[in-house]
């Protein structure tokens, strides 16, 4: 419940995260700079949602979360995302890093108009994700054929392509900080 509480937080803190400085005129779009969609989930495409984030946990672990949406001017068709990462800082993460099975679970995988999913309900049957790029305030990861089923109904879905999450840390004005600083 603490998880869900910190993530609504940041997210009506950090409802343009994942965007460019670059949008197309009209104001944030949520999408890539290109405007292209980076993702794919079971063939469909989509566009990284305004709710992409790394965060550290408590326990020397990370969260990565990522909203994948179908529609830039409706943001509520599409997927919602946590990976649990450990137990690498945040802070530790170097280009070229992979986590996979034994070092990543699925905290939560959900269509984004569901209320809830219940938690760690996902394995990882094969792929991985890859640090991409990594700049003071942004991590760039890719999915290569990421593949969830579902601990109770056996449903499958797989995940490709490239999002680009923020830092999910804020100080006490509500600043977002690096990930250098959210490491302090």
């Amino acid at each position: 419940m603490f998880m869900l509480a910190m993530m609504m937080i940041a997210a009506l803190v950090s409802l343009s995260a994942c965007s460019s400085d670059d949008d197309e005129e009209g104001g944030n779009t949520g999408s890539t700079a290109s405007g292209q969609q980076t993702l794919t989930i079971d063939g469909k495409s989509y566009y990284y949602g305004t709710l992409c984030f790394a965060e550290q946990t408590r326990n020397n672990g990370m969260y990565l979360h990522v909203t994948a949406i179908e529609d830039r001017e409706f943001e509520l068709q599409g997927h919602d995302l946590s990976l649990h990462i450990a137990p690498n800082k945040v802070s530790d993460l170097q280009v070229g890093d992979t986590f996979a099975e034994g070092n990543m679970s699925v905290q939560t995988f959900r269509s984004l108009t569901e209320l809830t999913s219940g938690t760690y309900m996902w394995n990882i049957v094969e792929g991985e994700v890859t640090v991409t790029k990594i700049t003071s305030m942004e991590l760039t990861i890719h999915f290569d054929g990421l593949k969830l089923e579902h601990k109770n109904s056996h449903v499958q879905h797989t995940i490709s392509g490239t999002a680009v999450l923020t830092s999910g840390a804020f100080d006490s004005n509500n600043k977002q900080l690096s990930f250098a600083e959210a490491a302090m």
